[in-house]
């Protein structure tokens, strides 16, 4: 499923969520002339390229893969003393909080942000997306599948673009421009 999404729509999806960078995250949606609302199939959103911090160096260390499947992998295989990565990123606390939530049930995350890869992120995913928002619920998410609690439900994204798309876009990775 893939429609237009509007700026004011995915503002209002923002402040429902109550994130704290919501200015950083509006700045980058109003850089882009399109926005778009769709669904994600399992390889797009294991393909999401993660941020990359000095925090997040254990699980998104520079050179390596940054795709999300990825990221999940080596932050699943991190022992538990060393899972808390700082104030904003306690990897336990985010999964235990996940696991409360979701599993036993379908998940149904609230809608990523992403936007249009740029620069060195196209290494990992040359026409992909960013995750922009949703960082935290998309890794435990993913986390939970490489342990195999939990399998894919296709899941929502508002995206920021350059590219037209529609309905016969062959894969939502491809780049339609």
């Amino acid at each position: 499923m893939l429609r237009r999404a509007t700026i004011d729509e995915i503002e209002a999806h923002l402040r429902a969520l109550g994130a704290g960078n919501h200015e950083d995250n509006m700045q980058i949606v109003r850089e882009f002339p399109r926005h778009y609302l769709l669904s994600l199939a399992e390889s797009d959103f294991q393909s999401l390229v993660f941020l990359q911090t000095r925090a997040l160096s254990k699980i998104v260390p520079a050179g390596l893969d940054r795709r999300l499947g990825a990221v999940a992998r080596r932050a699943s295989e991190l022992p538990p003393r060393e899972m808390n990565l700082g104030s904003n990123w306690d990897i336990s606390a985010t999964v235990d909080l996940f696991r409360g939530r979701y599993v036993g049930q379908p998940c149904h995350l609230p809608a990523l942000l992403l936007r249009d890869i740029r620069g060195s992120e196209r290494q990992w995913a040359e026409d992909g997306w960013y995750l922009q928002d949703g960082s935290h619920r998309a890794l435990a998410y993913c986390m939970t599948m490489v342990s195999g609690e939990m399998q894919y439900a296709s899941q929502w994204a508002f995206c920021a673009t350059h590219r037209h798309l529609d309905e016969s876009t062959p894969g939502l990775l491809a780049n339609t421009a």
